[in-house]
C-alpha cells in the first residue's frame, strides 16, 4: 500500500526563504519540494492568510514579490485550499457540539471563494485579485472581532490570579493554566457559550473541546503572549498582531507546519500535550 501523502502548512515567510540568494542550498531544497509535490509526496497546503501575506508585499525593483506569488502558485495543492483562521475556529467548536469532532478544514469545490482564488492560482492579473487582498482583510477583521477579541481578553485577570495562587516555579506556573477547570479549560468554555454551543459542548465534554487542535494551539498562542507578559515581561499584546495566531490555527487544522520564525516555533512548542509537528525549513528537508 502506498504510503498517504503528508499535507503540510508552509508559514508565508518560506516562500522567501526557498528564495533567498544568499542561501546557497536553497535552490536545492526547492527542487526537493518540487519533487515531493509532484509525485504527491506532500501536499502543500495553501491558505487566506499566506495569500493575503503575499499579496500585499510591495514590489520591488527587483521583481521578488512576483517571484514569491509565483512560486505560490506552483507548489501548492489548490485543492487542499484551507478555510479563513476564522471559520476554521468557529466551525470546530460548532461541528464539536454537534458530533464531537472537528470539521473538515478545507473550501468545498462549489464553494464562492474560488471566484477570489482562482485568479491567483492561474496568475491573472485582475480586479479579482484586488478583490481578494479586501476579502482576506475582511477575514482578518472577523478573526479579530470574533476569535481574537471575544471572549479571550476577558481572561487576562484570570491568567494573573491562577499564576499568583500556583505559588511555584514559572514553568509549573504555565501548566497550571492547563489542568482541567482552570484558564484554558474556561476559555474552551467561553467561546462555546459565545456561539450558543455550550449545553452541546458540555454534552461532548469541555476536556474533549480543548485537546482539538485548533483549539488548543489559538487559546494556547494566547495563553503565552499572556504567561510572557507576566512572567518575563517580554511579550507586548497588540490587537493587530493577529498574523501568528492564525498561523497557528492553521497548524492545527493541518497538522504539521514548516516556519523558520523562531519565536512561532517556540510558542507552539510551548504548548503542552498537542500533536502539531513544528520544523524549520531545513528540518523538514530532512524529513522528506
Amino acid at each position: 500500500m502506498a504510503e498517504k501523502a503528508l499535507s503540510v502548512y508552509f508559514d508565508t515567510n518560506i516562500f522567501g526563504d526557498l528564495l533567498d540568494p544568499s542561501n546557497q542550498i536553497a535552490a536545492q531544497w526547492l527542487n526537493i519540494i518540487k519533487a515531493k509535490t509532484s509525485e504527491r509526496c506532500i501536499h502543500v497546503v495553501p491558505s487566506f492568510e499566506t495569500l493575503q501575506e503575499i499579496l500585499i508585499i510591495p514590489e520591488d525593483k527587483s521583481g521578488f514579490s512576483e517571484q514569491r506569488q509565483k512560486l505560490y502558485r506552483e507548489i501548492v495543492d489548490w485543492l487542499y485550499l484551507l478555510k479563513p483562521a476564522n471559520e476554521l475556529f468557529i466551525d470546530d467548536i460548532l461541528s464539536f457540539a454537534q458530533t464531537g469532532k472537528q470539521t473538515i478544514p478545507f473550501v468545498r469545490p462549489d464553494h464562492k471563494m474560488w471566484e477570489y482564488i482562482n485568479p491567483i492560482r492561474f496568475g491573472k492579473i485582475t480586479l479579482s485579485t484586488k478583490d481578494l487582498i479586501s476579502k482576506t482583510a475582511d477575514f482578518n477583521r472577523g478573526f479579530v472581532e470574533k476569535v481574537l477579541m471575544r471572549p479571550i481578553f476577558e481572561r487576562a485577570k484570570d491568567v494573573r490570579k491562577n499564576i499568583r495562587k500556583s505559588n511555584s516555579d514559572s514553568e509549573m506556573q504555565w501548566m497550571y493554566l492547563w489542568q482541567s477547570g482552570n484558564t484554558a479549560h474556561i476559555m474552551a468554555r467561553d467561546f462555546a457559550s459565545s456561539l450558543n454551543v455550550l449545553k452541546g459542548c458540555e454534552k461532548q465534554g469541555l476536556d474533549k473541546l480543548l485537546k482539538l487542535p485548533t483549539i488548543r494551539l489559538h487559546i494556547g498562542y494566547i495563553l503565552h503572549w499572556w504567561y510572557m507578559r507576566i512572567i518575563h515581561k517580554t511579550t507586548n499584546i497588540k490587537i493587530s498582531s493577529t498574523p501568528d495566531s492564525r498561523h497557528a490555527i492553521c497548524a492545527g487544522a493541518v497538522g504539521n507546519i514548516v516556519t523558520n520564525d523562531k519565536k512561532l516555533q517556540a510558542t507552539i512548542k510551548h504548548i503542552p500535550d498537542h500533536n502539531v509537528n513544528v520544523w524549520s525549513l531545513k528540518e523538514f528537508i530532512t524529513r522528506i
